[in-house]
């Protein structure tokens, strides 16, 4: 049996659980809701606990990169943090970026199981997690 039939046969028998198979970037799509919480103040002593909304459209260029604008939510409204490019990497079944500036250089970095998104930003100079997001799909 294929495995892509596979796969589609074990989510259509799960219910709504989204199987994403290689260079398939379509289940990270759409727009997400949730905390984007501080690990490690070690290493990033500025961060800040947030309450965020990501919104991923499908990028320009090769199958499975992604575009995401990031907001936050600031004395009730949403405020753009920026947007950046995701690539699908199908071995770890996650949509990564690589953050590098002058001050920073980190990898974040986005799993999705049915209507829940996961992510982490990690500090590439130690190794370190400095944030952990939690998300569920907006409908």
């Amino acid at each position: 049996m294929p495995r892509l039939f596979l796969c589609a046969l074990l989510a259509s028998a799960m219910g709504s659980v989204v199987v994403a198979a290689p260079n398939d970037a379509v289940a990270i799509l759409g727009q997400w809701q949730g905390t984007s919480l501080c690990t490690n103040r070690e290493v990033a002593p500025a961060c800040k606990d947030e309450k965020t909304r990501y919104t991923f459209t499908r990028g320009e260029g090769s199958e499975g990169k992604i575009h995401c604008a990031a907001d936050k939510l600031v004395n009730g409204e949403f405020v753009s943090m920026g947007e950046m490019d995701f690539d699908y990497v199908p071995a770890a079944r996650q949509w990564k970026s690589e953050l590098k500036t002058p001050s920073v250089h980190a990898v974040w970095s986005f799993s999705v199981e049915g209507d829940r998104l996961s992510g982490a930003l990690v500090d590439v100079p130690t190794g370190a997690q400095t944030r952990k997001v939690s998300a569920a799909r907006r409908k």
